[in-house]
């Protein structure tokens, strides 16, 4: 039997590398359940979901929107094979990616 403090060690552990998978897995699981255009921000997997009004003032999809920026959502599965996302050059237009690096467990 393992002592108290490796169990404490190995509870640490797997909350710390274990957890952030676990919920992204339940995250892009809910997020890719719904068809598109039934709710903002979500679609199925490798289709962009655009949201073409800013936000209200009681979005709760995600913890804190920017309620002055039009949002673009996709979750890429990339399990078969590797994805190009490209934006045009715009001018007077600013695009940010953000990633979240995410294996999905089978």
């Amino acid at each position: 039997m393992l002592e108290q403090r490796e169990q404490n060690q190995i509870a640490e552990e797997a909350y710390l590398f274990l957890y952030p998978l676990v919920l992204m897995d339940v995250t892009w699981r809910v997020g890719t359940n719904v068809p598109l255009g039934v709710k903002p921000g979500l679609g199925p997997s490798n289709v962009f979901s655009h949201m073409p009004a800013f936000p209200p003032g009681d979005f709760k999809e995600v913890v804190r929107p920017n309620f002055d920026t039009l949002y673009s959502i996709v979750f890429l599965d990339l399990t078969e094979e590797p994805m190009v996302v490209s934006a045009p050059d715009t001018a007077l237009v600013s695009h940010r990616f953000d990633q979240e690096n995410t294996k999905k467990i089978v």
